[in-house]
């Protein structure tokens, strides 16, 4: 007797255990459910394509690190211009300073005091036009001196005014083209005929031929 090719009725003579039998299915290429996309159909519509938000970039501790101003390659990283110096307020002073010599001085002067600077200076040709009698107290920057060749002091030691060390007293100290004289005060000039005779000879080097 022939068999039909689907006919299994034979098979239980040969095995014993129980036999299940399964309808064929296609083989499956993929573990995506039915519902997903195909490639073409992402191609054709972007929006169905899934996106991963961007994470922020953080440091160890979980800090976003604040966003640093971009620059092309090569370019230096532009700083802020720094402020201008303000220059300092020039002392007022006495005179014309036509000579450009200023009279250091650093307590007011009384008129005897006044008239004997006047003969002083009126002793070696110099008169009030000639030079700036200014005083010094409080002096923080020497750029607010009036412009001088020559400097006299009188019984001021402030090493600011003779750019930072006090010439011996009546003794000549030249820096560049600057002259500097420390003399006695105007009150002890006016009583002391020796410091009147120091502060002549000195005058005599600085201006007479």
């Amino acid at each position: 007797m022939s068999m039909k090719e689907d006919d299994l009725s034979y098979l239980p003579l040969f095995i014993t255990e129980p036999v299940y039998l399964f309808d064929e299915e296609e083989p499956v290429t993929s573990v995506s459910s039915a519902a997903e996309t195909t490639p073409g159909e992402v191609a054709e519509n972007p929006a169905k394509r899934e996106r991963v938000p961007e994470e922020p970039s953080a440091d160890n501790n979980g800090v976003r690190e604040p966003e640093q101003p971009a620059y092309a390659a090569g370019e230096p990283e532009k700083k802020e211009p720094a402020p201008a110096p303000v220059p300092p307020k020039p002392l007022p002073f006495q005179g014309k300073n036509e000579k450009s010599i200023v009279l250091a001085i650093d307590t007011p002067t009384n008129q005897d005091q006044r008239d004997l600077l006047k003969k002083i200076m009126a002793s070696v040709n110099i008169t009030g036009r000639d030079v700036a009698m200014t005083d010094v107290r409080g002096l923080q920057d020497p750029a607010s001196l009036p412009p001088h060749r020559l400097l006299i002091s009188f019984g001021v030691e402030d090493p600011l005014l003779f750019h930072g060390e006090v010439p011996v007293p009546y003794e000549i100290k030249k820096v560049d083209h600057q002259s500097f004289v420390l003399a006695d005060s105007l009150s002890t000039l006016y009583s002391d005929i020796s410091a009147k005779k120091n502060l002549w000879e000195v005058l005599k080097k600085l201006f007479v031929a």
